[in-house]
């Protein structure tokens, strides 16, 4: 560590180590903890694939870097930017932001790397943690980026379809922590017992504290983002009826008929052609009692 002395520009070593701050020491620790305390890495997992990614939408990276990133001065090269919209519009990115595909990431990573022997794997590499920590990050960006994004190239689906898909990734987010709470056996058979330490309670009561967090763990951000698709149905439902309205507006003036009038008239006249006998077909007639 180094601090600035009187003369500018030169610097010496400090006498004394910097101490790490309480912050740090937090970090740390926890990280040691997620390590040998499966629950301790379940809080790891749900800070990492709910909390982070929501507020990471909410911040509109995409839209940041558009904004922030220069056009190329020769328009026959490509820059960042162009390379950027270029992946963002690609066919892989709107695969992987099909609402199904992001809530099948999302809710298979949960099954499939506890119900498997994927987590003692990843677990004994330090380059398979860090990929399983990313993964976390991106599989809620994808899901929460399809549900309440607001950068563009977010596909355009319903906002009905959005909230039954939230729903889903709830239903099955609570079914995971419950599935998890009656299992009998232990998680990471070939990892939590050689780094269990003795003073922690039992694996199977700290796995089940870690199945009790993440069931709980989820339901205020579930509540958030449930508020925020409700807010932006809202608003997407006056601002389609101001457009109509305007178009009512303009059309009014200018004698035309907009949309909505056309749309009318469309059904009158299918209705009239359904209510006309059709060629080589004869009219229905109504049968009358015959009278002595």
């Amino acid at each position: 560590m180094f601090y600035r002395s009187a003369a500018p520009g030169r610097a010496r070593p400090s006498p004394t180590p910097a101490r790490p701050s309480t912050t740090d020491t937090g970090r740390q620790r926890a990280r040691q903890y997620a390590y040998v305390l499966f629950s301790a890495h379940m809080v790891q997992h749900m800070v990492l694939s709910m909390l982070v990614p929501i507020l990471l939408v909410g911040g509109a990276p995409i839209t940041l870097a558009l904004r922030a990133l220069r056009r190329p001065t020769d328009p026959q090269v490509r820059g960042v930017r162009e390379w950027l919209l270029l992946a963002l519009h690609s066919r892989p990115t709107r695969l992987l932001t099909h609402p199904v595909v992001a809530l099948g990431i999302y809710t298979g990573s949960l099954f499939g790397l506890y119900f498997s022997d994927l987590l003692g794997t990843l677990m004994r590499s330090h380059l398979g943690h860090l990929a399983m920590l990313a993964h976390f990050v991106i599989a809620g960006y994808l899901l929460f980026w399809v549900l309440i994004g607001v950068d563009p190239g977010r596909p355009r689906v319903p906002h009905a379809i959005l909230v039954l898909i939230h729903l889903a990734a709830m239903m099955a987010h609570g079914f995971f922590g419950l599935v998890l709470m009656q299992t009998t056996t232990v998680i990471a058979p070939d990892w939590y017992p050689a780094v269990h330490p003795a003073w922690a309670s039992s694996l199977l009561e700290d796995q089940q504290l870690g199945a009790g967090i993440a069931w709980a763990f989820g339901e205020i951000p579930a509540v958030v983002v449930m508020v925020l698709l409700v807010r932006q149905w809202a608003r997407a439902d006056r601002r389609e009826a101001a457009r109509l309205d305007r178009a009512a507006d303009r059309a009014e003036a200018t004698g035309e008929t907009d949309d909505l009038a056309r749309y009318n008239v469309f059904l009158a006249a299918a209705h009239a052609d359904n209510a006309t006998p059709q060629p080589n077909r004869p009219p229905v007639q109504s049968e009358k009692p015959e009278t002595s």
